[in-house]
């Protein structure tokens, strides 16, 4: 298998048992390693790779190629004729992303940060409409998808708050300060009203999207 920008290797490190070997690829060193520190990580299965996925020193052919959240961050027109080139016959490319749930004050919290983003011109997306614009360009071939049952994560409002920083649109290296610290107090202030005890209750449920890549 090859989990491509598999950052901690959340995908690859679960699939331990399903295959002889997964090639995990990464530009992070830091997300490397905490994949290696993270139960599985130290699996001999693993081979991990810290490079682009555009350059990496791939071994193909692989039976499957999954990528978790991460398909927008490639470049599409080097990536999919490589992974066609490494796919096997019968090979799939998995497209796996996590999906948030929205909830009743999910409209009040879009709101507060929509005036910080930095990226105005942004337009909604997820891994489906990802796929429909890959099929658009012929790169991909879709065979099928599925949805798993929802779940539930709990996390605190602090840890949750941070997280915004983690996004293109609002990264600390890019916000004025300023402008970052409002943002977190007015996030934290709208949590804390929906949820006083301090812990934010988030229902999430995953889905997988697999087919063909296509070379043009």
């Amino acid at each position: 298998m090859l989990d491509a920008a598999s950052g901690s290797g959340f995908l690859a490190r679960n699939f331990i048992s399903h295959a002889d070997r997964i090639d995990a690829v990464d530009f992070s060193a830091a997300m490397i390693a905490e994949g290696r520190r993270a139960p599985g990580g130290d699996s001999p299965r693993i081979n991990w790779i810290c490079s682009a996925v555009e350059d990496a020193p791939l071994a193909p052919p692989y039976a499957l190629i999954m990528v978790g959240d991460a398909m927008h961050w490639l470049d599409w027109d080097r990536v999919l004729p490589r992974f066609t080139a490494s796919i096997s016959p019968r090979g799939m490319l998995a497209i796996v992303e996590l999906v948030i749930v929205r909830e009743p004050w999910t409209e009040e919290i879009l709101r507060i940060t929509w005036p910080y983003s930095m990226n105005q011109k942004f337009q909604p997306y997820n891994m489906m409409t990802v796929v429909e614009e890959l099929q658009k360009r012929a790169l991909f071939e879709m065979k099928g998808s599925r949805q798993t049952a929802d779940a539930v994560a709990r996390q605190p409002i602090a840890d949750l708050v941070e997280s915004v920083h983690a996004r293109n649109g609002f990264s600390r290296d890019r916000m004025d300060p300023r402008a970052a610290a409002e943002c977190d107090e007015l996030l934290t202030r709208a949590y804390s009203r929906h949820f006083p005890a301090g812990i934010v209750r988030l229902r999430y449920h995953g889905r997988v999207i697999w087919g063909r890549p296509l070379a043009p």
